[in-house]
C-alpha cells in the first residue's frame, strides 16, 4: 500500500467513517463488477474493506488496534486514537512496508471449481470457487476416542448434501443396524435418511428449514412444528409415545382424554404423521 492508498484512508477516517475502504487495486476485477451492475442502473466499483473500528473510551482501547490506524495516520503508535478494530486487515511486511488483504480472496487457491444456479437466469448454471468437504469420525464413547474413518472433496455446489449417501457407501466400516449417524443440516435431505433407515442405521441431521415458513399457522397447515413433532387435526401438538417395532417408527399421541369409544372410531390414529 502506498502513500496514496493511505492518504485515501486517512480521509474517511477524518470524516468520521467507521469503515475504511479502498477501490479494489484490480482493474479487470472492477470493470467485471461495474459491468455486472450496470444493468441496475447504478453500476459500482468493489472495494475492500481495510479496517472497520469503533470508537471506545481511552482506558479501554489497547495498543494493538491503536497501532495499525496510527500508522495509517502518521502517528506515533503511543499516539495512536482510542478505538476498538472490529476487523482489521492491514499488517506489516518483512521490510517494514504496510500491506492490505482483501477479505473476500479465498485463502484455500487450489480449492476445485463448483456451480450453482444462476441468479439472473435460473436456466443457466454459474460457476461457484469453492469445494465441498465430508469427513467420517468415529466416536468410540467406551474408549472416548475419535477415529477418522474416511475423506471425500466434491466441487462445491447447492446440492452438496446429496454426496452423503456414495461417501458413507465408499467407506470400509459398514452400516451396523443401530447405528447412529450425526450430520449437519446440508444433509437434512429426504434420500439421505431413507437409505439409512434401509440399511438400518438411524440418521440424526439437523433441521435444514430452507424456505419453509414457521409461523404458528403455517406449522398447523403443514401437520408437523419446526422439530418434525407432528400435531392433531385440531392443532394440538402431540407428543412421543414410545417405539413401536413393528412400524419400525416412533409414535405419537395427541393427548386429548377423548373416551375410549371415541378413540376407537378417530380417523387420525393410523395417519402418516402418527
Amino acid at each position: 500500500m502506498d502513500e496514496a492508498g493511505q492518504h485515501a484512508l486517512r480521509d474517511p477516517w477524518h470524516s468520521g467513517a467507521k469503515r475504511l475502504q479502498l477501490l479494489c487495486p484490480f482493474p479487470e476485477v472492477v470493470d467485471t463488477v461495474r459491468e455486472a451492475t450496470a444493468h441496475q442502473g447504478n453500476p459500482r466499483a468493489p472495494t475492500v474493506t481495510l479496517l472497520e473500528i469503533a470508537n471506545v473510551p481511552d482506558g479501554v482501547a489497547s495498543s494493538a488496534d491503536r497501532q495499525p490506524v496510527a500508522t495509517l495516520l502518521g502517528l506515533p503508535a503511543a499516539q495512536g486514537p482510542p478505538v476498538r478494530l472490529t476487523r482489521c486487515h492491514v499488517s506489516r511486511g518483512p521490510q517494514g512496508e504496510l500491506l492490505g488483504s482483501c477479505p473476500k480472496v479465498p485463502s484455500d487457491l487450489e480449492a476445485k471449481v463448483g456451480s450453482h444456479v444462476d441468479n439472473q437466469n435460473p436456466s443457466k448454471k454459474a460457476l461457484v470457487f469453492g469445494y465441498g468437504h465430508l469427513q467420517t469420525t468415529d466416536l468410540n464413547r467406551e474408549l472416548a476416542l475419535e477415529w477418522p474413518l474416511g475423506n471425500s472433496t466434491d466441487p462445491a455446489d447447492a446440492n452438496e448434501g446429496t454426496k452423503c449417501i456414495a461417501h458413507r457407501a465408499a467407506l470400509a466400516v459398514p452400516v451396523l443396524p443401530g447405528q447412529v449417524h450425526l450430520g449437519d443440516a446440508a444433509h437434512d435431505v429426504t434420500v439421505n435418511s431413507h437409505w439409512m433407515h434401509d440399511h438400518s442405521g438411524i440418521a440424526v441431521f439437523a433441521s435444514n428449514p430452507r424456505n419453509a415458513h414457521r409461523d404458528a399457522a403455517s406449522r398447523v397447515n403443514r401437520g408437523y412444528d419446526s422439530y418434525g413433532t407432528p400435531s392433531a387435526p385440531c392443532g394440538r401438538l402431540c407428543r412421543s409415545n414410545g417405539y413401536d417395532d413393528a412400524a419400525n417408527s416412533r409414535q405419537y399421541v395427541c393427548g386429548r382424554p377423548c373416551p375410549p369409544e371415541e378413540q376407537q372410531r378417530c380417523p387420525h390414529g393410523s395417519g402418516v404423521l402418527g
